[in-house]
Order: C-alpha cells, then sequence, then structure tokens
C-alpha cells in the first residue's frame, strides 16, 4: 500500500511529458486534455488510501530507496492526504477553465503539472 504514495508525484509528472510533447508537435487542445488524464491516477491512489489514512496509518515510501535523513522519504498521513485530495481537485478545475479562454497553449499545462508534482 505505500508503494502507492509515488504515484501521486509520478501521475503530474506523466501528464507534464505529454503536454510537451503536445508542444513539440504544435498541438493544443488535444494534448491539453490528454495532459491531465493521468492525474485521474492520482485520484485513484487517493481513493485507494482512504480508509488506511482514515484509520491512522502511516503511509512512507523512500525513494531509491534511501530512508531519511539520507534521502527523500515520501508520507502520507491524515493531513498530507486532505491537502493531496486538495490539490487534486484544483489542478482539473484550473486545467479546464484555461482551456475555456484559448489562451493558454501547452507549455502552460506542462508548467501546472509541474507545480502539482512539486505540491504533493
Amino acid at each position: 500500500m505505500s508503494s502507492l504514495v509515488v504515484w501521486l508525484v509520478v501521475a503530474p509528472l506523466g501528464g507534464a511529458v505529454i503536454a510537451l510533447v503536445g508542444k513539440l508537435l504544435r498541438g493544443r487542445t488535444g494534448f491539453a486534455l490528454a495532459s491531465l488524464l493521468p492525474l485521474a491516477g492520482g485520484v485513484a491512489v487517493l481513493a485507494l488510501t482512504y480508509h488506511a489514512v482514515s484509520g491512522g496509518a502511516d503511509l512512507r515510501y523512500a525513494m531509491g530507496g534511501w530512508r531519511a535523513p539520507m534521502g527523500i522519504e515520501l508520507r502520507l498521513d491524515g493531513f498530507s492526504w486532505l491537502v493531496s485530495a486538495l490539490v487534486y481537485a484544483v489542478t482539473p478545475i484550473v486545467g479546464l477553465a484555461s482551456l475555456s479562454r484559448r489562451r493558454f497553449g501547452p507549455d502552460f499545462f506542462v508548467f501546472l503539472l509541474l507545480l502539482t508534482a512539486g505540491m504533493e
């Protein structure tokens, strides 16, 4: 179960790669929408970990196998789950709202999803 935590960071990074490919191929709306699809993976992780976290579990994942304090350890407890849920609720809203203005290209979605990964 704790290995699911890393997907909260990997999903937006995958979306950023899709948006970057869209920028390179000069696509606009199709790649922008496709870049938001990996966020569904993060929402699925939040749904799968809800019962464990609400029961008081503390899910941890050591990036690269290095434990803290030597490495980066992702931790998902009650408060961080709530913040992750908020991030995953706001990001698609911002992405879809920016599509309606038609002023933002795929580069906006690259930075939006990198920001989302950084907030996890």
